[in-house]
């Protein structure tokens, strides 16, 4: 193992919108990179088994990258994103959206395979 440290991912919401406001609406928009990326994984994690929302409630949003979810989130095209805590910070900072909370990988951050 490289490292047995797992990644920290904030779960974000739009700057003045609670995440507990956002999980209880009848169904919820989710920026993601792409399918089966690590915020498609991690939001689909969080929401089905912690919170008990099934899939059908839920709205994929493929924004690309951080910068299509900075634009997302503020325009309400997204209620939610999961995204690296750390590499997030100049956004919280700047208000652009706010982190509610944060999961922890179930597997460390990185893995050398030989």
């Amino acid at each position: 193992w490289y490292t047995e440290s797992p990644l920290i991912w904030g779960l974000h919401t739009p700057f003045g919108k609670s995440l507990k406001s956002v999980c209880l609406q009848e169904n919820i928009s989710v920026a993601i990179s792409r399918f089966l990326s690590g915020s498609h994984m991690m939001a689909l994690l969080y929401l089905t088994k912690h919170l008990h929302i099934s899939e059908e409630k839920i709205n994929w949003v493929v924004v690309h990258n951080l910068e299509g979810a900075i634009e997302a989130l503020p325009q309400g095209k997204a209620d939610l994103f999961l995204w690296e805590k750390f590499t997030t910070y100049f956004a919280v900072e700047q208000k652009l959206f706010a982190c509610d909370d944060v999961l922890l990988t179930p597997w460390p951050a990185f893995v050398c395979v030989g």
